[in-house]
């Protein structure tokens, strides 16, 4: 049964090449405004730039807590929203036997009910709020990794996913990424929490196969829809958002592209690796994350545009300096605003949706207002004109 659905997953990709046209006028009926700023305290030994950071609703009251994981403390620290305030703090052990590898995400089910992925060390461990831990899970068939496995990208772009027993992940094949056969690799995998059976599922849309697409290329980001069963996927270079069902398996894609964007994306004719992050990924257009606000019922999908090399100072740029434009999407897909934010001041891999609305984070590096006693976050809101 479950061999079947896989299978299903997978020819989604491979055939479902259609789309639904968005319009493509520049003006719309709605738009994204700044509406608040939320500001939370660090300490000298945590970093206000971090890859996992999530909104769960606390077990004990229901509260929106933000869980953002240190990797320089070394613990999962968990924020009142509402009031800007730690409230709980979970130290992490690397090694030993209250171990959990080194943490790159988690997930939460209740305090005394915590999953820690590490995804360098292909471990998922179960804890307690008091770090203790009740199981491991081994995500591989042996030693080392291989062509056939995958590395788990659980963070705010890609949140873990759990449905019934099974938790779902996004995963970068272990492949190397300037070789066309790296988009032949399996892009999910889900881990049954009960048997500890662990599965790699779905593939790159047709349209990546056979080529190589830059440093850029193999980042995509995931959002899923828990009132109708729904992961929307944004692939970097696509215009397109793939969405499948979880509960009945219907699969479509649709238009999310935005009215900046100039040109197609064009694969490398001659891989150069030395050269991608230093030209190509700064020319380049990309479509990076996306998240679903279950409080407005919209999309929001995060692009950075292509820029050039150097500004007109011959300051050299470099990829914080990309503009990120924020297209909103309704329910069914409809493109219903795109905006253009402030330059050099966002980081387009830290943000969260609350009932403050799209927050994103102020951690760019070339920020001048940048406080690193803080970690900061402006709110949008989504306003019909």
């Amino acid at each position: 049964m479950r061999i079947g659905i896989l299978y299903i997953l997978v020819s989604f990709y491979l055939l479902s090449c259609s789309g639904q046209k968005a319009d493509t006028k520049l003006e719309f009926d709605y738009e994204l405004i700044e509406n608040s700023e939320i500001k939370f305290p660090l300490d000298k030994s945590t970093s206000n730039v971090e890859l996992y950071l999530e909104v769960i609703e606390d077990p004990d009251n229901g509260r929106e807590l933000l869980a953002y994981l240190s990797r320089t403390k070394l613990a999962i620290l968990y924020f009142d929203i509402a009031e800007q305030k730690l409230v709980k703090e979970i130290p992490l052990q690397r090694e030993g036997p209250e171990g959990v590898g080194k943490p790159t995400g988690a997930y939460v089910v209740s305090w005394d009910s915590i999953y820690v992925i590490a995804a360098n060390n292909y471990q998922v461990s179960l804890i307690d709020q008091n770090a203790k831990v009740h199981r491991r899970y081994r995500l591989l068939d042996g030693d080392t990794y291989n062509e056939n496995t995958g590395l788990i990208q659980v963070k705010a772009t890609s949140p873990a996913v759990k449905v019934g027993n099974l938790m779902y992940f996004n995963v970068l094949p272990d492949r190397d990424s300037y070789e066309p056969f790296y988009y032949e690799g399996k892009i999910n995998s889900s881990l049954d929490l009960v048997t500890g059976d662990y599965e790699y599922f779905n593939q790159y849309p047709a349209e990546f196969k056979g080529k190589v697409w830059g440093v850029r290329g193999p980042s995509y980001s995931t959002t899923f829809r828990s009132s109708t069963n729904e992961m929307a996927f944004s692939f970097s270079i696509s215009d397109s958002i793939s969405v499948f069902d979880l509960e009945d398996w219907s699969s479509e894609r649709f238009y999310g592209g935005s009215k900046y964007k100039k040109n197609p994306v064009q694969p490398f004719e001659n891989p150069n690796e030395s050269l991608d992050l230093s030209d190509d990924a700064l020319r380049t257009f990309h479509y990076e994350g996306m998240i679903y606000d279950k409080y407005e019922e919209v999309y929001y999908r995060i692009a950075l545009h292509d820029i050039e090399l150097a500004d007109a100072n011959s300051n050299k740029l470099d990829m914080f300096n990309k503009t990120l434009s924020i297209i909103v999407l309704d329910r069914d897909f409809n493109i219903l605003t795109e905006k253009k934010l402030e330059d050099n001041k966002y980081m387009w891999y830290m943000y969260f949706v609350s009932k403050e609305g799209l927050c994103i984070a102020q951690s760019n590096p070339h920020n001048e207002d940048l406080d690193e006693d803080y970690l900061t976050f402006t709110c949008f809101e989504i306003n019909e004109l």
